[in-house]
């Protein structure tokens, strides 16, 4: 070591001493001094590892700065930071690295082993670490191994195939989209999703999809749609290295996926390895151009499967009514058989009911017209009774009486009584129909009075002076008088 800087590490009682006995160091003189002591300290380079923050790229001569920070075991505060940076002329071998290991990117959050030498500007007094190589197999070795951790963690509790297990809606109409805005993995799903016919309603939150913000934005944006589900939550984000991916490989993102009320789908563009948060989702894709095909396809899929139905069923109907119709119409045979069938024996047994309420009502009007005679013949033979007894008691009276006295009252008994002889003689119901009246009885021998007693259809009787009738009412009409007119 420089002697003149070990004065600097001297453990002994100097500070007691008189100020005109002690050194003192101009600020030159001190920072070159410990510059060169950090120069024999760490003649060589040294590999570090830490994880990286606040990276930035100068534009003008292409340096890269940033801080390489340790962070506590419990809590994840930071330990202790120490600044970096990647001059313009040593980028070299540290670009050729990054192109020799596809998926490897320096980025913020990304826990790194990196080549460098220990370097003290004496001018500005800072200490900082000269960036000159970096171990991809390091990070994408950590990254591995913590992915796996998490894996085999969500697995034990069950969490890997919960949201899997949830029904995806056949028709998927509302989605909720979790995704930067505006960018290309925004742009080519929703031109997917418009260029189908479906109206499709997306429920955007615009979150990070890398760096510090993407766990939080994303956390928060899941959240969100489990208090208000959409059919399907979708997380999408355009291609980038493992390392640009890692943030998909959260613990937390991962549970909170699985946890889930609705599906969650992924279209994440990983270019080999599938991320811890496509392993709990409910589907994965490689882009998210082929997450919103899938997404068309099910609906396209639901519309093959109602339209095959449907086909199905017109099928089904018309085989059914072609055998209806064919039924019915061995159905209509049969009954036209039946209908000629019974129509003959319906007119068999109307003729037959025809014939016998015919004999049934000739002897009705016959018993009917013997009683008549009989009745008629009483009536007569107590008339001319009558007449007679009149006739014997007029003479003997006539033979008791003087002729003087009696012979007008008795003239003008024999007036009355050849008039009632008369009208006896004209009432005679023989003398009646003779005239050309008739005398009318329905099928159970009742005289008939009135046209209220007839119907049409009806079988009548009828009986003239010389014989007698049967018919059948066609019609019935009735008259009325009222006062003043004749009927």
């Amino acid at each position: 070591m420089n002697d003149s800087f070990g004065p600097l590490f001297e453990s002994s009682n100097d500070a007691q001493l008189p100020d005109e006995q002690s050194r003192t160091y101009g600020v030159h003189e001190l920072n070159s001094a410990i510059e060169r002591a950090l120069q024999d300290a760490f003649p060589q380079e040294i590999w570090i590892r830490g994880e990286i923050q606040g990276l930035a790229r100068t534009r003008m001569r292409r340096h890269w700065y940033f801080e390489l920070v340790e962070k506590e075991s419990a809590g994840g505060g930071i330990k202790s930071r120490i600044p970096v940076a990647l001059l313009q002329w040593n980028r070299g071998p540290v670009d050729r690295e990054l192109r020799d290991t596809p998926g490897f990117d320096l980025q913020d959050d990304l826990e790194v082993r990196i080549r460098c030498q220990v370097g003290y500007y004496a001018p500005w007094g800072k200490l900082q670490l000269i960036m000159v190589g970096v171990d991809p197999a390091f990070t994408l070795g950590r990254l591995a191994a913590s992915r796996e951790r998490t894996l085999r963690a969500l697995a034990a509790e069950g969490l890997l195939e919960r949201n899997a297990r949830l029904l995806t809606p056949l028709v998927p109409q509302t989605l909720g989209l979790i995704t930067s805005e505006g960018s290309a993995a925004y742009n080519d799903f929703i031109e997917e999703i418009g260029a189908s016919a479906f109206a499709f309603r997306i429920r955007l939150i615009d979150a990070r999809v890398q760096g510090a913000e993407m766990e939080p934005t994303i956390l928060a944006a899941l959240a969100h749609f489990a208090r208000r589900p959409p059919d399907v939550v979708v997380i999408i984000r355009g291609g980038g290295s493992r390392a640009d991916l890692a943030g998909f490989d959260s613990e937390a993102i991962a549970r909170a996926i699985a946890n889930m009320p609705v599906p969650v789908w992924t279209g994440i563009g990983h270019e080999i390895d599938s991320s811890v948060a496509d392993a709990v989702a409910h589907r994965s894709f490689k882009t998210p151009t082929a997450c919103a095909a899938a997404l068309v396809g099910r609906v396209e899929e639901f519309l093959e499967h109602i339209d095959a139905s449907c086909q199905g069923i017109m099928a089904s109907a018309r085989q059914q009514l072609e055998a209806q119709e064919a039924a019915l119409g061995h159905a209509a045979r049969n009954f036209s058989r039946l209908a000629r069938r019974s129509g003959r024996e319906r007119r068999r047994q109307l003729q037959a009911t025809c014939e016998r309420l015919g004999r049934e009502a000739g002897h009705s009007v016959r018993r009917h017209r013997q009683e008549l005679d009989r009745r008629m013949q009483r009536g007569l033979g107590a008339a001319r009774l009558r007449l007679a007894r009149s006739q014997a008691s007029v003479d003997s009276a006539a033979l008791r009486l003087t002729p003087g006295r009696l012979h007008p009252l008795i003239q003008r008994r024999l007036l009355i009584l050849r008039g009632l002889a008369r009208q006896l003689v004209a009432l005679d119901p023989r003398r009646i129909l003779s005239r050309g009246f008739s005398l009318s009885y329905a099928a159970d021998g009742a005289l008939i009075r009135s046209a209220g007693d007839l119907t049409a259809g009806s079988l009548l009787r009828s009986v003239f002076a010389d014989g007698e009738a049967t018919s059948t009412v066609l019609d019935v009409r009735k008259t009325h008088e009222s006062e003043g007119e004749t009927p």
